[in-house]
């Protein structure tokens, strides 16, 4: 008589209680104020407790926890970071011609110098290593920016696989940096306390300032400077977010939804098209420069006290992101 196997059980999709999210992010300011790094002085909790609020943070804007994703997470001190990355980059020397070597060279040391955490595939999966030899909120933050690109790469990989160039590169930060505004967004609603408030100051004024201006300089050759500017300018330029640019000026800023919605719009930009996409949004820079100046400088409040500011890490994403 012939047997049959019985198929595995099926596997059920993580999920968290409210209770389990609303304790996880009742961590969160304390974890902030602490500014050790959360590897290097032997705080492993920070580094658990990181890994799980990215993981609340993401349930919470997709639906689905990172365990249940082609992911896996690498949080390592400053040492293992640079081992890893000369590790990831042993088969592109392998296999590529010798003359080839001094700019994939250049390309790993800009790695380990300009970027604090990086997503690589091995093996099918999507690989996010990050320095966290930093305090929480970098740590974090850098997780929540990673995640963006795991989640361009889950839903349109073409764009990760493809040779690719300066505008798709610019696209590609300017997705993970909006995802990272909504990461914050969602955790700070859940919290019920601003953590991107910021009192109206010239201090303040001087960081929207020098992001608009250090962005301004970069764009050219950096990929996140010309991320910044993407982001800005796809609101407030592509008639396909008319309905982004209304929210956008009319309550100064982008909601965690807004957010995931120039995100997924970015995602969706064919490879082909990336160039001349780009193109077009930035021979509207000079036109539109003042307008997200003023949006910027508009999320300052003047009745907050100094001591009621935000996180003083996420002033990039709470004042100069859209």
């Amino acid at each position: 008589m012939a047997s049959f196997a019985m198929p595995p059980p099926a596997v059920q999709p993580a999920t968290f209680t409210d209770a389990e999210i609303d304790t996880l992010i009742a961590n969160l300011p304390s974890a902030a104020d602490d500014r050790r790094p959360v590897l290097g002085e032997g705080n492993s909790e920070l580094g658990s407790l990181a890994l799980e609020l990215a993981d609340v943070g993401y349930y919470l804007m997709t639906g689905t926890s990172t365990r249940d994703e082609r992911l896996h997470i690498l949080l390592l001190d400053r040492l293992a970071y640079e081992s890893w990355i000369d590790a990831d980059y042993v088969e592109e020397f392998a296999t590529s011609p010798v003359v080839d070597h001094p700019s994939i060279l250049a390309r790993r040391e800009k790695l380990k110098t300009d970027n604090p955490a990086f997503k690589t595939r091995h093996q099918g999966r999507v690989i996010l290593v990050v320095d966290a030899e930093r305090p929480f909120t970098d740590v974090l933050s850098s997780l929540a920016h990673e995640l963006g690109h795991a989640n361009q790469d889950f839903q349109h990989p073409e764009q990760a696989t493809v040779n690719g160039n300066d505008a798709l590169d610019g696209i590609q930060e300017a997705q993970a940096q909006q995802f990272e505004r909504a990461f914050w967004l969602t955790l700070e609603a859940r919290l019920g306390t601003p953590l991107m408030a910021y009192p109206t100051h010239d201090a303040f004024i001087s960081v929207i300032d020098a992001a608009l201006d250090g962005w301004l300089d970069g764009y050219p050759s950096e990929e996140h400077d010309l991320g910044h500017l993407i982001q800005w300018l796809a609101v407030l330029t592509d008639p396909a977010l008319a309905s982004l640019k209304n929210d956008l000026t009319t309550t100064g800023g982008l909601s965690a939804a807004g957010s995931l919605t120039l995100f997924s719009h970015l995602v969706a930009v064919e490879p082909a098209n990336a160039t001349s996409y780009v193109n077009g949004l930035l021979a509207e820079l000079s036109a539109q420069l003042p307008t997200i100046r003023a949006l910027a400088e508009a999320r300052l409040t003047a009745s907050l006290s100094l001591d009621g500011e935000g996180l003083p890490d996420l002033t990039t994403v709470g004042l100069a992101t859209p």
